[in-house]
């Protein structure tokens, strides 16, 4: 099912990308130091929510000139691969952070889900933005149009980020890395994952949210052919004979 009352999707994709803009300046804010006030984008979930951000800002402009048309023409979208890689990050951010603080939560009980300094930020940017997303692709997109070859594309961004959070951590060497599974430090001591001076324990990590992300696109491909009829289609006794 697709909603294609034009005033509707402009309205609410309008409304989400202020939710996204709000969201990074929030972060952005929080995060800021002396020497770098674009300190928050070291963070996956930062970078995250800034592409899917810019994504919806595409679709409201999209949705502007839409309003012009009829109702039942097709609903402006950016590209299926964008558009996929966007929700697809957005919903792996959601469900893998708990999986992420159990990784960095490992030996340390301290260690609080929501902080109090944080708790806006990790509403916004875990919980409440990826809803957003996601429900604006369930109700505005059309489904079944991706393809599961793009899950290549989505597993580049996962590889990107590890390269780019080592980068910046030994460059502006007085930053912690922006991913803490991938500092040897966080799982040194603590029992396998702390074999090999803690690198066990990044591996381990990392493969695991790499998995993880990787199994959430793959859900959600699944869910975009369920939701389009493909499948039950395709088991139909007609479309059998044919």
């Amino acid at each position: 099912m697709v909603f294609r009352n034009r005033i509707l999707i402009f309205t609410y994709r309008l409304s989400a990308t202020l939710v996204g803009i709000f969201t990074l300046v929030a972060a952005f804010n929080l995060d800021a130091v002396e020497t770098a006030s674009w300190n928050s984008i070291r963070y996956l979930g930062t970078e995250i929510t800034l592409y899917a951000t810019i994504i919806l800002l595409i679709e409201t402009i999209l949705s502007i000139k839409g309003l012009r048309k009829s109702n039942k023409s097709g609903v402006p979208a950016t590209f299926g691969q964008v558009l996929f890689m966007s929700v697809g990050l957005e919903m792996a951010l959601a469900i893998g952070h708990p999986f992420y603080f159990l990784f960095i939560n490992i030996g340390n009980s301290n260690l609080v889900y929501f902080s109090q300094e944080r708790l806006l930020i990790q509403l916004l940017m875990y919980i409440v933005f990826p809803l957003v997303v996601f429900l604006d692709w369930l109700f505005f997109s059309e489904k079944g149009n991706w393809k599961w070859h793009w899950l290549i594309y989505f597993g580049s961004v996962p590889v990107y980020y590890a390269g780019f959070s080592f980068l910046n951590h030994y460059i502006r060497t007085s930053t912690t890395f922006g991913t803490l599974i991938f500092d040897y430090r966080t799982f040194v001591n603590q029992g396998i994952m702390g074999q090999l001076g803690g690198w066990a324990g990044v591996i381990i990590a990392s493969l695991s949210m790499f998995a993880l992300y990787l199994g959430v696109a793959a859900l959600l491909l699944f869910f975009s052919f369920l939701l389009s009829g493909k499948y039950a289609r395709k088991n139909s006794p007609s479309s059998s004979e044919l």
